[in-house]
């Protein structure tokens, strides 16, 4: 779940950017589970609030990585990932 999800509830177009970002990632690893042996709690959304973000999936390659991963799950602020997902498309 996005980050203002797990910290808020607020659910919108924003936190599905995050989300397909997680999914894509799924994807890429085969269905490893997202943020292994991590479980939620205050702590756990700390860290996101701080930066921990998933690793390059082993299948993905680094450009696609860069423009549907990073974009999508690592900007804690709703507006700017939704820009960056919007140029990263046209691109």
């Amino acid at each position: 779940m996005a980050f203002e999800a797990l910290q808020d509830m607020k659910f919108s177009v924003f936190s599905d950017i995050w989300s397909y970002g997680v999914t894509i990632w799924e994807i890429f690893t085969l269905a490893n589970r997202p943020y292994p042996g991590v479980n939620w709690s205050p702590e756990f959304l700390d860290q996101l609030y701080n930066g921990m973000r998933m690793h390059k999936p082993s299948y993905a390659t680094t450009k696609m990585f860069v423009t549907n991963f990073l974009i999508a799950i690592h900007e804690t602020q709703m507006s700017v990932r939704t820009v960056l997902v919007l140029v990263s498309i046209t691109l």
